[in-house]
C-alpha cells in the first residue's frame, strides 16, 4: 500500500473501519459501522460527488467557479448556491427557497446585525456581544447585556478554560493545540479524546451516575433534573445508558431515587464509557455510538459545517465540524486562533497570518499568489471540501485527509517502506514541521526527514550519499559535507537558485542553502532517472 495511507483499523468492540483511495491517493471510500461514504473529485481536486451507500437519497453533488470556490450544491437539503465578490466575500446564500444576502464596507454589514471594532474583530452578532483581549482572543460573550460565557487562554493562546455561570470546564492541549482532555474545576477528568493521526476517533467519558448535567459535579440540581424527567417535562440532558438504572431505556423514578442517594453520598459515583465517532474524509464527526454499536447521535451538515439535520442526544456530543468544539451558548466553533460562524462561512476575527510578517516585514508570497487568500475572514478559500483551517491560522489544502496515521514510535518512515529508527508524523503535520525545520537549518543533528503536502515522507538517510543530476535540471547532493553543514542534504534548484534582482544564477552555500530534498528528487535517484555526478567544488 501507499505510504502513510490508513487502510483499516479495528475498534475495541471488534468493529472494523476501512478506507480506500483513488490512483491519486485521494479518499475514495470510507466504511464505518454506521456510515459508508464514497468521494469523487475533479482534476483540480474539488469534491464533485459524495455518495451515501447506506442511503442513496442522501447523495450530494457540488459545483465550483474558475477560482475553485463552491458555488452550487445539491443534497438532502435540496438545491443550494453561493455567490461571492471578487475578493471572496459571500454575497448570497440560497438553500431551497430561502435566500440570505450580505453587504460589506470592509466588514460584513448586513445579514443579521453585525458590528466590528477597529481591529476588525466582530463585536456584535444580533443579541450576542463579543469582547476580546489585546491578542484578539475572544474572552467574553454576553447575550442581551447579560454575561453568558467567558474564556481563558494560556501563553500559546490556546483556550484552557470555559466558564458558564458558576460552572468551569478546563482543557488540556498537546503542543499543536489539539484538545486531549477536559476537566472540572476541581481537576476531575470529564473527557479524554482519542485520535488516530489528526482524526478524532473516540472519546472516553467519566460517567458519574447522577451527574445528569455532565459537569463533573453531583448536586441537587442533577436530582431535580431527574425528577423533572419523571414528571414528563422536556429536559435536554446528555444521559448515558449507565444512568438508566432500571434498564428500560428511560430515566424514571428508579433513576431519580438512585441519583438522590448519590447526592447524599450513599452510593459510588464513577465509571467510564467509551464512545466512537464515524467521520467523513475531512475528519468531521457524522455519528457517535457506544461500545455496543448503538448510534446515540447523528448529523447532516451544510458545506461550511452548519447543522442541517440532527437526531439523537446532541448534547452528548460537542465535537462537530472538523472535530472542533461547538459552544452551544454562541453557536460558534472553536478553531484555536479564531471562532467560526458556520452559517456565514466566516471567522469572527481576521486571520493572524497576514500578507506581511509584522516582525520581519517579509511579504507572504503564497498569499499574493492567490487573491482569495487576501480575504482574511472567509473559511477555507470558500471551498470547504478542498481546504481546511486546522488551527484558525491560514487555510491548507486537504491533500489526502486527516485519516493519515501517525506512525508508531520506533518506526522510521522512508519512501515506500518502513525501517527501524526515529518516529515522525505523516501528512500535513510533517510538511508543516520537518519541511521547514530541515530546510536551511544547516544542522547535522536535524534528521533528514522531508514531509510532503501529499503525505509522503522521505528519509534522505536511506538514499545513497552522492551527487545526482536531476532530469528537470539542478543537482541533488546527499550527505556531501560541503560548506553548508555536516551532511545537510539539499537540491540545487535552477529556479530557486536565481537572484531575483540581477537574474544571476548561483550555487548553494551557507548564505544561500537552497531547498530541501523533495520526494520526487529521491524517487528520481532511486529509480535511476537522476544520474550520479561529481560534486562541484567550491
Amino acid at each position: 500500500p501507499e505510504l502513510g495511507l490508513l487502510r483499516q483499523y479495528t475498534r475495541s468492540n471488534n468493529q472494523q473501519v476501512a478506507f480506500t483511495y483513488d490512483s491519486r491517493r485521494r479518499p475514495y471510500r470510507s466504511t464505518y459501522p454506521a456510515t459508508d461514504q464514497g468521494y469523487r473529485f475533479d482534476s483540480r481536486g474539488n469534491l464533485t460527488t459524495l455518495y451515501d451507500y447506506k442511503d442513496r437519497s442522501r447523495d450530494k453533488s457540488f459545483g465550483y467557479d474558475q477560482l475553485s470556490r463552491l458555488t452550487s450544491f445539491n443534497g438532502l437539503w435540496g438545491t443550494g448556491s453561493y455567490q461571492y465578490t471578487t475578493s471572496g466575500n459571500r454575497l448570497q446564500k440560497r438553500i431551497g427557497s430561502a435566500t440570505t444576502t450580505y453587504s460589506y464596507s470592509n466588514h460584513l454589514l448586513s445579514g443579521s446585525g453585525y458590528a466590528f471594532n477597529g481591529d476588525g474583530d466582530m463585536t456584535r452578532n444580533g443579541p450576542l456581544s463579543f469582547g476580546y483581549d489585546r491578542f484578539h482572543s475572544l474572552v467574553t460573550v454576553t447575550q442581551d447585556g447579560e454575561p453568558s460565557v467567558t474564556y481563558g487562554y494560556d501563553g500559546d493562546r490556546q483556550r484552557v478554560s470555559k466558564t458558564v455561570g458558576d460552572r468551569v470546564t478546563l482543557s488540556i492541549h498537546d503542543p499543536d493545540g489539539t484538545v486531549l482532555s477536559e476537566l472540572s474545576e476541581d481537576g476531575r477528568v470529564l473527557e479524554n479524546y482519542i485520535y488516530l493521526g489528526d482524526t478524532l476517533v473516540a472519546r472516553r467519558s467519566t460517567n458519574r451516575p447522577g451527574d445528569l448535567l455532565r459537569d463533573g459535579r453531583i448536586e441537587l440540581t442533577d436530582a431535580m433534573v431527574g425528577l423533572q424527567l419523571v414528571a414528563g417535562r422536556p429536559v435536554s440532558v446528555p444521559f448515558t445508558r449507565e444512568g438508566d438504572i432500571g434498564g428500560d431505556g428511560r430515566l424514571g423514578l428508579t433513576e431519580s431515587v438512585h441519583d438522590l442517594r448519590v447526592v447524599a453520598g450513599q452510593l459510588p459515583n464513577e465509571s467510564y464509557e467509551l464512545f466512537w465517532y464515524d467521520t467523513d474524509y475531512l475528519g468531521s464527526p457524522m455519528t457517535l455510538s457506544d461500545e455496543t454499536g448503538d448510534v446515540l447521535w447523528q448529523t447532516d451538515t451544510l458545506p461550511f459545517g452548519e447543522v442541517y439535520e440532527e437526531t439523537g442526544l446532541g448534547a452528548l456530543n460537542k465535537r462537530r465540524y472538523l472535530g472542533k468544539e461547538l459552544d452551544p451558548e454562541t453557536g460558534l466553533l472553536y478553531f484555536g486562533a479564531r471562532y467560526l460562524d458556520s452559517p456565514v462561512g466566516r471567522f469572527l476575527s481576521a486571520d493572524p497570518v497576514g500578507l506581511v510578517d509584522p516582525l520581519t516585514g517579509a511579504v507572504n508570497l503564497e498569499i499574493l499568489g492567490n487573491p482569495q487568500r487576501l480575504n482574511r475572514y472567509a473559511y477555507g478559500l470558500n471551498n470547504p471540501y478542498r481546504y481546511i483551517d486546522p488551527d484558525g491560522e491560514s487555510p491548507v489544502a486537504v491533500a489526502l485527509s486527516p485519516l493519515i496515521v501517525t506512525p508508531i514510535p520506533g518506526a522510521r518512515i522512508v519512501y515506500g517502506a518502513a525501517v527501524a529508527g526515529s518516529s515522525v508524523y505523516a501528512g500535513y503535520k510533517t510538511y508543516k514541521t520537518w519541511q521547514y525545520l530541515n530546510e536551511n537549518s544547516k544542522n547535522s543533528s536535524t534528521p533528514d526527514f522531508v514531509g510532503q503536502p501529499d503525505g509522503t515522507i522521505v528519509d534522505i538517510n536511506e538514499t545513497p550519499p552522492g551527487s545526482y543530476d536531476q532530469p528537470d535540471g539542478g543537482r541533488t547532493d546527499v550527505l556531501q559535507k560541503e560548506d553548508h553543514g555536516a551532511g545537510q542534504s539539499h537540491t540545487h534548484d535552477p529556479i530557486v537558485n536565481v537572484d531575483k534582482k540581477t537574474g544571476k544564477r548561483y550555487v548553494n552555500g551557507k548564505t544561500k542553502p537552497g531547498r530541501a530534498v523533495s520526494a520526487s528528487d529521491v524517487k528520481n535517484i532511486q529509480n535511476g532517472d537522476a544520474k550520479r555526478s561529481k560534486p562541484k567544488k567550491r
